[in-house]
């Protein structure tokens, strides 16, 4: 039988692939609006504006699916906020295309259940071999 610590954290590798797969939608729509703005079919303006919205945050979201895949802590605060804006713009979105809207609020939800999934295993995990620190009460040590 293995332990929690030596199987491969499948969660952490689902919710980074979530995160990528919707970091390249993000820059697919900033690519398509590009051309748009250069080919005279939306006002370069507006066209330039929405390319930088969706272009900036799927770049941070492909810095941070890299390194939740590596194990870091850092990127969860990241991404349970954009699956909370997700799955907003995904209820949104259920007006006009049922489809589109059910699946952007799925892979919201999964994403960030499995990102809180695999923070609440490694909570679990580290604080089996953790041992008191300064700011923990002396007296829960004996």
């Amino acid at each position: 039988m293995t332990s929690t610590s030596e199987r491969p954290p499948v969660l952490r590798r689902v919710a980074a692939i979530l995160v990528m797969l919707e970091a390249a939608a993000l820059v697919t729509v900033a690519g398509i609006y590009v051309v748009r703005a250069a080919t005279g079919e939306a006002p370069a303006d507006a066209a330039v504006a929405i390319a930088l919205l969706a272009l900036l945050p799927g770049v941070a979201l492909v810095f941070a699916a890299q390194a939740l895949w590596r194990g870091a802590r850092w990127p969860r605060g990241l991404v349970i906020t954009w699956q909370l804006l997700q799955t907003a713009a995904g209820a949104l979105l259920v007006q006009w295309s049922p489809a589109a809207g059910a699946a952007v609020i799925a892979v919201g939800l999964a994403a960030a259940a499995a990102v809180l999934r695999d923070a609440s295993d490694t909570a679990r995990v580290a604080g089996t071999d953790a041992e008191p620190g300064p700011a923990s009460d002396p007296r829960d040590a004996a």
